[in-house]
């Protein structure tokens, strides 16, 4: 992991979402609620990355400008399977924010499989088979970003268990 860590540039600690750059994705409520935990996380807020492309690419860039998260916010642009099992890997929290009409959320396996606490959408089919409240992640409101935000503070406030909920939800892919 630390030699992927240095090869790859990423942070020792870091929030990630993998999706097209679309608007039924909801990454733009991500960056708000994202935005809203830096401001209450202190001095060392953990990173925002960001995979996928999209038509809304330059829209979220912007967006991340005026909130003030250039240098939080990491666009990494589309990686194919064999880039993103790196960034997987070392991630801490795994997030899909979409607003409607998810039917699955196949990254949400792909992030459970590496061993990473997810926190998912309400409207993603898969949250009712995976997403265990407390125990693999976190479900919430996508319609609502203070749910979201106060999850992310809790995450990387040490308020829950980060490393248990990984390990099982790397058991509930399994099952």
């Amino acid at each position: 992991p630390e030699t992927w860590r240095e090869q790859l540039g990423l942070p020792p600690q870091y929030f990630l979402t993998a999706s097209r750059l679309v608007e039924k994705k909801n990454v733009a409520g991500l960056l708000r609620a994202y935005g809203a935990y830096v401001s209450q996380a202190g001095a060392n807020p953990w990173p925002l990355l960001i995979a996928g492309d999209g038509t809304l690419m330059d829209e979220l860039q912007t967006l991340a400008s005026s909130l003030k998260l250039v240098g939080l916010v990491r666009f990494l642009g589309y990686l194919s399977s064999e880039q993103m099992a790196p960034v997987y890997a070392v991630a801490s929290v795994f997030i899909l924010a979409s607003s409607h009409s998810e039917q699955w959320g196949l990254v949400v396996n792909e992030a459970m499989a590496a061993g990473l606490p997810v926190l998912v959408s309400r409207v993603c089919g898969c949250v009712s088979d995976l997403v265990l409240d407390g125990m693999t992640g976190f479900a919430f409101n996508p319609a609502e970003n203070a749910q979201l935000t106060s999850l992310l503070v809790g995450c990387a406030s040490g308020q829950f268990d980060l490393l248990r909920m990984g390990q099982k939800a790397r058991r509930q892919i399994v099952l």
